[in-house]
């Protein structure tokens, strides 16, 4: 997971992000430019999280998420929902659009998927 350690900087040093992206991947990336959450949030930028096609869903440590809303993004169905499942025990709101006609929206009163 790539990403956490910057937000969970930001929100030692009293910057939360009000939304973070979780990007969860089906090919590893070509680079990844560390970015300060601080200055992201501070910048206009969006403080985001990328999950590698190579960990296990059910290892990963989505705490840092406590109270946020969170936005999924990624092309397996799959481990889109299951990543959903983990960030749902701490995330305020969680939000997937999967692409297949539905929309997942914990924080809503009726969700559609």
């Amino acid at each position: 997971m790539i990403g956490h350690t910057q937000i969970l900087r930001a929100r030692v040093h009293g910057t939360t992000p009000p939304h973070v992206w979780v990007h969860v991947l089906d090919t590893k990336p070509d680079y990844w430019m560390a970015q300060d959450a601080r200055d992201c949030i501070a910048n206009g930028f969006r403080a985001q999280i990328l999950v590698l096609p190579t960990e296990s869903v059910s290892g990963l440590d989505f705490s840092i998420l406590k109270g946020l809303v969170v936005h999924i993004q990624g092309e397996q169905y799959d481990r889109c929902m299951a990543v959903l499942s983990r960030c749902r025990q701490y995330a305020d709101r969680v939000l997937y659009a999967p692409g297949q006609g539905g929309f997942i929206d914990t924080g809503a009163e009726h969700v559609n998927a």
